[in-house]
């Protein structure tokens, strides 16, 4: 039976009794985890290497790829950005909440994916662009290619680009898979729905590429890499809380069930946050990849 609760602004709290707390629609966005102090520490820390090299003066031009609610643009400012911004970014709902938070008149807001940022653009050419905390949710290699190559095209010749993830071949190195595993194991039991039979294909949407591949990518689209690195965050249970409530994410727990389309995306968010009480966890360490990377000057 459900617990009825009022959880806005508050992220709801389960009890580890199998009472699944009662969560509404307006509730799952992307901001509950982008303030979270290990999302807000990891991409604080990165963009101000990022900071180090960019152009930051008042006629530059930042475009900020799956912009969510808005928590790059305001990073930038506070961290010594002077220029323009161009947050893109498919989701409705995160753009609300970026336009009536984040109100600096530097910053244009659009509704789009980052293979489309061309046309949001103009004609203008970017100076630096960000992509945080995304690359790993777009589905297919082709996808990834092709937001890099539109970034690029958008670029002007030595401009920067910055990127990380949670999500990479190295997001497990200093453990974490195992309370993954248990938390999983707790919502496929509250699911009660059958996994399905392993084809040795992908069952998630979430991607995890190696640094490798990425390195790969960013030559491709014309980037040469000119830094990496890795940052170790410890997720404490309210982040872990947090980013349940946004759908992209909780899916991937999903992905592989029989049946999981008849659960709305209010069903999988509560699941899953009775699941991380029932399987005992406070704590996960996840590493942060991240990657700077200048566009190649052009001959004429």
């Amino acid at each position: 039976m459900a617990r009825e609760r009022n959880i806005t602004p508050e992220i709801p709290q389960a009890d580890g009794t199998n009472n699944v707390p009662v969560i509404h629609s307006e509730d799952l966005h992307y901001e509950h985890f982008a303030c979270s102090e290990p999302s807000l520490k990891v991409n604080r820390e990165g963009l101000g290497i990022l900071l180090k090299y960019i152009d930051k003066r008042p006629d530059a031009l930042h475009l900020d790829v799956a912009t969510g609610t808005g928590l790059v643009p305001a990073l930038l400012h506070e961290g010594g950005y002077d220029g323009a911004l161009v947050g893109v970014d498919p989701n409705p709902t995160s753009l609300a909440i970026a336009r009536q938070k984040r109100t600096d008149p530097r910053i244009e807001y659009y509704e789009g994916y980052g293979q489309d940022v061309e046309t949001f653009l103009s004609g203008r050419l970017i100076t630096s662009a960000t992509m945080n905390d995304a690359i790993h949710e777009v589905g297919s290699r082709e996808d990834q290619q092709a937001i890099f190559d539109a970034i690029s095209r958008s670029s002007k010749d030595g401009g920067y680009l910055f990127f990380n993830s949670a999500f990479t071949t190295l997001a497990n190195s200093d453990g974490g898979a195992m309370d993954l595993g248990r938390w999983k194991m707790q919502i496929n039991k509250l699911a009660g729905l059958e996994r399905k039979k392993k084809t040795g294909e992908r069952v998630t949407g979430i991607v995890e590429n190696s640094p490798e591949l990425y390195s790969e990518m960013l030559q491709k689209a014309g980037f040469n890499e000119i830094y990496t690195g890795t940052r170790t965050v410890a997720f404490q249970k309210p982040a872990i809380e947090a980013i349940t409530l946004y759908p992209r994410f909780t899916q991937s727990f999903f992905d592989d069930l029989i049946g999981q389309e008849q659960l709305s995306d209010t069903d999988k968010a509560a699941i899953a946050i009775e699941a991380i009480a029932l399987a005992g966890i406070d704590n996960v360490p996840r590493v942060w990849y991240e990657s700077i990377a200048q566009k190649v000057s052009q001959p004429e």
